[in-house]
């Protein structure tokens, strides 16, 4: 009888344990295997000089998940991204940088291409890293 019972407590907590691997969470504690970042591959090329970014965090069934707060940053001298909104701002008329959106230790990213032909864009927003 101690037996069977056992073989329950013990199949129920490996069944726990395999649920949780794989997923993160955010400090907010929702849990998500990945994030989109659109738009994919997007281009800068005239006024206003900007593009806006959205990120989605998705379950490992490919749902979005709600909740998730994300951090903004750029890899790169040809733009600057304001961490909290996502808006991008061209720092110079040609170029390419990564744009990346991280929640806890996930992050999505997508390239962002720069050719403003013309006029070179105004400095960015101070707000803008």
């Amino acid at each position: 009888m101690k037996s069977k019972k056992r073989k329950k407590i013990v199949t129920a907590l490996l069944l726990l344990i395999l649920l949780g691997c794989g997923s993160k969470s955010d400090s907010s504690g929702v849990s998500f295997v990945s994030i989109d970042v659109s738009p994919p591959s997007p281009s800068i090329i005239s006024f206003p000089y900007t593009q806006q970014f959205t990120a989605i965090a998705r379950d490992s069934s490919g749902n979005g998940v709600s909740g998730v707060v994300f951090t903004w940053s750029d890899s790169g001298p040809a733009s600057c991204i304001d961490q909290k909104t996502g808006l991008a701002s061209a720092k110079q008329t040609f170029g390419t940088d990564t744009i990346t959106a991280t929640a806890g230790n996930i992050a999505g990213s997508t390239p962002l291409f720069i050719n403003i032909q013309g006029s070179p864009p105004p400095p960015p927003p101070p707000n803008c890293l």
